[in-house]
């Protein structure tokens, strides 16, 4: 499994030479950011967000413009944070809008698994499957996008049973996981487990350990602060030592 990290703006040059990126939308408005992307386009796989965990949610013609904009390989299709219905409803109107446009390069499209329960797993995965298949006639082109909230607000495991659940139903279509799973003591388990079944993650985890000064190791779940993207000094060394250990855990080893 790839990791896409998340820096502040100082430390962007730390994952210039990452296969993944995830770009948030919000974020562009700073020079470095936006500087950033332009000189790693077409080098990275770049993953631009929809902005709904920043609280930044950008409408579809927005999320088109900046996707055709910066030439992005996939993009993180409107979701509404734990509600079926309404996630569906909003990816319908906007791959109504999406087929429409005639891309310079159309990007793949991510698909947030939005439910409530354990029990919307497969109704969830078996509804996408079948608006994945009426649009572009074929599996393999969503990928599902499984957010950490799933994890600390319903059950530990639910992602490896989501992850379970879509290899085995939907083997050609890939899974990203949307953030780094907060639930103490659990972090390291869950992504060792799905090192093997996710294509790929993005967190901002080793930085926010590091600005409270903690290694990736210790549990405590720390978040980002308010003024996360404007830190200017980390530790290097234990920075770099959070990188190595999430990129280890990431590929399954201990």
């Amino acid at each position: 499994m790839e990791v896409a990290l998340i820096p502040p703006y100082s430390m962007m040059h730390t994952v210039r030479d990452r296969k993944y990126q995830m770009m948030l939308p919000s974020c562009l408005v700073n020079p470095t950011y936006r500087q950033f992307y332009n000189d790693i386009i077409g080098k990275s796989y770049v993953i631009l967000d929809n902005g709904m965990f920043e609280d930044s949610m950008m409408s579809n013609d927005r999320l088109i413009d900046l996707a055709n904009m910066w030439q992005v390989d996939e993009l993180v299709m409107p979701d509404v944070r734990g509600d079926i219905n309404g996630t569906f409803e909003a990816v319908d109107s906007f791959l109504n809008m999406f087929t429409l446009i005639n891309f310079d390069k159309t990007p793949n499209l991510m698909i947030v698994v939005q439910i409530d329960s354990v029990d919307q797993i497969e109704e969830f995965i078996q509804e996408a499957a079948k608006m994945e298949m009426a649009i572009f006639g074929r599996h393999g082109f969503f990928t599902f996008g499984i957010p950490r909230r799933l994890a600390e607000d319903i059950y530990p495991d639910i992602r490896v049973r989501i992850a379970a659940y879509i290899s085995l139903y939907l083997p050609d279509n890939h899974i990203h996981l949307l953030g780094y799973s907060r639930v103490k003591q659990h972090g390291v388990n869950e992504i060792q487990a799905l090192s093997g079944m996710a294509r790929s993650m993005d967190t901002d985890a080793p930085y926010v350990w590091a600005c409270a000064n903690a290694s990736l190791t210790n549990r405590t779940a720390y978040e980002r602060s308010a003024h996360y993207m404007d830190v200017t000094s980390i530790s290097d060394r234990l920075l770099q030592d959070n990188i190595s250990t999430l990129d280890r855990w990431s590929r399954g080893r201990p």
